[in-house]
């Protein structure tokens, strides 16, 4: 930074003066920079080895293919650990749950997608996640809760790309019958419109 002392008369002498403020140093902030730094380095390093959980996705089902399995769900969480959830037409075994995880660990390289893999079938306890569940349990009784707050029991009896039907159990008063009589009714839901559909579990 540069001074000049006032203006003299004319005829006098002008004389510059220069000086310079001291840097100061705050310890405290360049640890807090640094810190912060470290960490968005970090982020970098992390976003950059997150497993492709489309990717992922991809080669269970061409790993599936052509067997009673299918895939349920997948998640992925922040710190990479992979939860892969599978069912079946018939039964999931433990072999086959070593099987497809030697097969997903096949295909990524653990040194650029750092990731923890557990397999495992999924809870029959579970709301159903895929049409697969739907079709593999047709006959059976299930449990279902709409998105306006109705919940039902009765028997899944169909179900497609674009919806189910469940057959339902209600007493109706009959035109010439003293008391009611309980009849069957069959009620057709799309996806969307409910919240969970789930197996009752009879012990």
């Amino acid at each position: 930074m540069r001074t000049m002392n006032p203006p003299q008369p004319l005829g006098g002498s002008c004389t510059l003066e220069y000086f310079s403020l001291p840097l100061h140093h705050n310890p405290k902030s360049e640890l807090e920079g640094a810190a912060w730094l470290l960490l968005f380095l970090l982020y970098i390093y992390t976003f950059f080895r997150m497993i492709n959980k489309q990717e992922l996705i991809d080669v269970i089902n061409a790993a599936l293919e052509g067997s009673h399995i299918f895939l349920v769900e997948v998640k992925v969480s922040a710190d990479n650990v992979v939860d892969v959830a599978i069912d079946s037409m018939e039964s999931v075994t433990i072999d086959d749950c070593i099987d497809l995880n030697n097969k997903v660990l096949d295909h990524f390289d653990r040194d650029v997608e750092d990731f923890e893999l557990t397999v495992g079938s999924y809870s029959i306890s579970d709301p159903f996640k895929v049409l697969q569940q739907y079709q593999k349990n047709l006959g059976g009784e299930v449990e279902v809760l709409t998105r306006d707050g109705k919940k039902l029991k009765g028997i899944l009896k169909d179900a497609n790309e674009e919806g189910f039907t469940l057959t339902i159990t209600k007493k109706v008063k009959l035109e010439g019958k003293k008391r009611p009589e309980m009849v069957d009714e069959d009620l057709c839901y799309k996806y969307d419109e409910i919240k969970y559909t789930k197996n009752i579990i009879q012990f």
